[in-house]
Parts: structure tokens; sequence; C-alpha cells
């Protein structure tokens, strides 16, 4: 009965312990009930044996046996410790990038179909290159089984664009809702600009001028052309040409178009700039002179030539458009093999604007105050084509002289820059 006895009083003892908060006491202590059995029975049975385990329950209650040593102890106490199972480690959201959103319907398309816009854009680039292929091919004057070669190529691709163009146009129908709609502009109020007083002394008129002053075309011109990422001398001779073609369209008619500046305004095309494999190209449609990253300073005036070559074509059914205009289109047309009352093809097109390269390379201007301009594009265009042969753009003097009248609407004498006259360019 006394080791019964002795075990419940070390359960009670442990109990109350327990209650107060008191830490317990480990199982092969007497303090605990397990060990407190243990204990009274074997001092029950074996009296003689309890004096040499005595120092082994004190070993262990200091931990040196049976345990975690001191010093593991401490260390284990001084390691960082992981997650408890009762912890939840919530991930970092604030380090986590979001997908940006759209900014256009091009973007928002190409983030649904990755692959199939991949592909689009490759066939529209081989499609453009096949363009671009063909287009040098007919002013090189290459065999006509090669012309065809590259069009049944193209061809090829045009079915490949075909094939893929529903799913194409589905992407967009479905990116057009990914992409926010812009929020609305609010209107603001502009303040009424101040009237200026009328000017009452030279001095004031003087000022007055200067502030209704519109910077002047050639200004216009060299100011986008820069922008565009030309040169400012190459981006102000070719300014001193526009301004010089629409003076003189002005003078053609008697000023009964609008002056120099109003045609200008009204019909001049925007100059931008842009990636692609073309050197530049005019859009008729939004009336926009695009330079490549390739262009060169035969480009610009290359496109403004398609344009004028429109203008001319207009002005020359004008009821009011003088007869060596009506003359200058019968010229042409007869030059390039254009019927009458017909558009140009883009071939004649692309035979009078390589006609007006032609004939700013030979450098002879049709005024003194463009001679300086003509002989600049002269070293220009030669560094390019190296030679006047290599242009392949024969022209005539009929042809000349309608280029003439674009610029100057009574052509003097041809001029040449005097620091580099070449008897082999002078007119006959």
């Amino acid at each position: 009965m006394r080791p019964a006895a002795a075990g419940m009083d070390a359960f009670m003892r442990t109990m109350y312990a327990t209650a107060r908060g008191a830490e317990a006491a480990p199982w092969w202590s007497p303090a605990h009930p397990i060990g407190a059995v243990a204990s009274a029975a074997l001092e029950g049975a074996f009296p003689e044996l309890m004096p040499h385990l005595a120092p082994v329950a004190a070993a262990k209650d200091v931990g040196v046996i049976g345990g975690r040593a001191p010093e593991n102890i401490a260390r284990e106490a001084m390691a960082p410790r992981g997650p408890s199972p009762t912890e939840v480690v919530l991930p970092n959201l604030e380090t986590r990038e979001a997908t940006p959103a759209p900014a256009t319907i091009h973007e928002a398309a190409r983030q649904l179909e990755p692959d199939l816009m991949t592909q689009y854009d490759a066939l529209t680039d081989t499609k453009n290159q096949y363009l671009g292929m063909i287009q040098e091919a007919v002013d090189s004057d290459l065999p006509k089984e090669r012309i065809d070669q590259f069009r049944v190529e193209m061809n090829d691709v045009d079915v490949q664009l075909r094939e893929i163009a529903p799913d194409v146009n589905k992407a967009y129908k479905q990116a057009r809702d990914m992409v926010p709609e812009p929020p609305p502009i609010e209107p603001t109020a502009v303040p009424e600009p101040e009237m200026l007083a009328e000017p009452q002394t030279p001095q004031q008129q003087e000022m007055y001028n200067l502030l209704q002053r519109r910077p002047s075309i050639q200004v216009d011109v060299t100011r986008q052309l820069v922008d565009a990422g030309r040169s400012e001398v190459e981006a102000r001779a070719s300014g001193a040409l526009v301004q010089a073609h629409y003076e003189s369209r002005a003078a053609r008619f008697g000023g009964a178009l609008g002056s120099a500046r109003d045609l200008y305004e009204k019909e001049a095309p925007s100059i931008a700039s842009a990636e692609g494999r073309a050197r530049g190209r005019l859009n008729l449609t939004d009336n926009t002179i695009t330079l490549m990253k390739d262009a060169d300073a035969s480009t610009f005036m290359h496109e403004t030539m398609h344009g004028w070559l429109e203008e001319l074509q207009r002005d020359a059914q004008n009821e009011k458009a003088p007869p060596d205009l009506i003359e200058d289109v019968n010229a042409v047309r007869a030059w390039v093999g254009a019927k009458e009352g017909e558009s140009f093809s883009r071939a004649q097109h692309e035979r009078v604007a390589r006609g007006f390269e032609r004939y700013l390379m030979e450098g002879v201007a049709p005024s003194n105050r463009l001679a300086q301009v003509f002989n600049k594009f002269r070293d220009w265009l030669t560094k390019i084509y190296q030679t006047v042969s290599r242009l392949r753009a024969p022209i005539n003097d009929q042809i000349r002289g309608v280029y003439d009248r674009l610029l100057a609407v009574t052509p003097g004498d041809t001029i040449i820059a005097p620091e580099r006259e070449v008897t082999s360019l002078h007119r006959r």
C-alpha cells in the first residue's frame, strides 16, 4: 500500500502545482506521478538500491543525462525558430508585380493571342518587303520573269494572311474590351486674346508687324524635318525648296488660289518619322510624309515630288489654270506614257519623283536665290548615287523646264553654284 499511497500523494501535488501555474516536473522525477509511483515501488521492493539511484535522478533533474545538457538548451534557445504549426506565413504581396494593363488595342490583342499576332506581324513585314522588292525591280528594269516570281511569292504570303484574318479580327474584338475608355476631357475656358492697339508710330507699326508675323514656310518645314531626325542644314535646304514651290504656285495663278502661305497651310503634308524598311513614304489619305530610319538627303524631296505631281494634276483642271501649266502636265504625261484623263500609275509617279532627284543632283538652280541650295543637294545626292548615271533616271530639257516652274514662276538664267561649276552638267 505504501507505494500506491506515495504515488497518489505525488499525483495530487503535481495537479495542485499545475493548477497554480507552476511548470510540471519531468516524468522521471519523483515529483511527477509516474516517477513517484516508480520510486515508491523501487523503494518498497528494493530498499537497498535507493541510495544508488538518488544520484541518477538528480543528474536527470539537471539535464546532464537522459535529457538536454545546459549548453544544448542555451544553443537551441538562441537559434531562430521556424513557424509553429499554428502560425500562417503570408506572402509579401507588395513585391509581386501585376501585368500592366494594355494602353492600346494593338497591345491588348498581342497579350490575348501572342503567337497568332507574332505570326501576323511577321507575314505583314514579309509582304511589305516583297512590295519594296517589286518596286525596286520595276525601277531597275529587271526581267519580267523575276518580277513575276516576286509577285507569286507575295501572293503566297497573302494567302496565309487571309487564312488567319478571322482569328486576328476576333482577337481585336476581344482586345477592344480590355482597353479602358479614355476619361472625358473637361472643357477649359480659353481666355480671349488681348487685342493689340492700333499702331500710332513707325516703331509701334514695326512691333505690331513682328507680333503678327507667322513663321515662314521654310522655318516650319525645317522644324518638322529636324523633329523627324534630319540635320539642320538639310532641313533648311529642303524648307527653302518647299517655300519656293508654294510662292511659285501662288504667283502662277496670280493669287487666285490664295497666298503661298494659304496654299501651304491648306495642302502641304505634315512630316513624321517611324521605323520601317523603306526610306520614306507619302500617304495621300492623311497627307503625311513619313521618314524611316534609313532615310537620306534625297528621301524627303523624293516623297514631296509625289505630292507636287498630284497638285500639278489638280491645278491643270482648274478653270483659272494658265496655259503653260496645262502644257507642263501634258509634257509629263507624254514623258511617262500616261493617257489624258487617267491618274498617274505608281510606276509613273516613281519616274517623276526619281527624275526630280536627277534634276537636283545636276545642281543647276532655276534662280539665283536657290543656287546654294542646289549646290548642297548636288553634293548630298552625288555621295548617295556616286554619279548621275547610277541614278538611272534620265530627263530631258522639257521636263527640266517643268521642274524649273515648280520652283520659280519665271525662271531666269540657270545658275550653277560658282564654287563647283561642272561643264558636263550645264544645260544645253
